[in-house]
């Protein structure tokens, strides 16, 4: 590439002011199951209770009365297999009354938290939006 069109693409990309796109290559989507049981997300005191609708091995989507802002980190608890769970979080969606939760693996309760959430609803799994 010659000098002229090294200063022709940076001055489309100073007028643009972003950076060029880079091509993202498509993800295999995590399989979703179906989960409706009661959910609360507890942040600094405050609880925003709802129903989960789905969840995957990275995520959950519950809807709630009550919307936390974007981007809140907090704990989810809810209950599985009979075991009460609570899973480290935080709001990656806001659409309506839905919420969608993206799990912070930070422990490794927290990885077995999900893996059992998961086993518990391995026989329901969702259609592929694919």
């Amino acid at each position: 590439m010659g000098p002229q069109m090294w200063l022709d693409r940076f001055r489309v990309i100073n007028e643009l002011k972003q950076p060029p796109a880079t091509p993202i290559l498509p993800q295999a989507r995590s399989i979703r199951f179906q989960l409706d049981r009661p959910v609360f997300f507890v942040v600094d005191g405050h609880t925003y209770k709802g129903q989960s609708l789905n969840v995957s091995d990275s995520g959950l989507l519950a809807k709630c009365d009550r919307l936390p802002e974007i981007w809140t980190e907090g704990q989810l608890f809810l209950e599985a297999a009979e075991h009460h769970l609570q899973i480290n979080a935080r709001v990656a969606r806001l659409q309506g009354n839905d919420v969608g939760f993206a799990f912070s693996i930070v422990t490794e309760n927290d990885r077995a938290c999900i893996s059992l959430l998961i086993r518990s609803v391995l026989d329901r799994p969702l259609p592929s939006d694919d």
